[in-house]
């Protein structure tokens, strides 16, 4: 299964997830991160779960930016 963002601000990691006979009932964690810029806009993301074997899921997500800059980038952890 591979896993995709339309912004280059905000990545997915890992980028791929293998489900098996073994481990299909397991969730699986995909962390979602945004990068520091300089702008005050919010960032928005679609972020795209496709196989060749599945229809594509997709998930929206906007990360929203703190009126103080923090040096700690985001990150948000999603179960698969």
């Amino acid at each position: 299964v591979a896993l995709s963002s339309n912004n280059a601000d905000i990545t997915v990691s890992p980028n791929s997830l293998t489900f098996t006979s073994e481990n299909y009932s397991t969730a699986q964690t995909v962390t979602i991160s945004a990068a520091e810029d300089d702008d005050a806009t919010n960032d928005t993301a679609t972020i795209t779960l496709s196989s060749n074997r599945v229809t594509n899921k997709t998930v929206s997500k906007t990360i929203k930016k703190l009126d103080i800059k923090s040096n700690l980038p985001f990150h948000k952890s999603l179960q698969i």
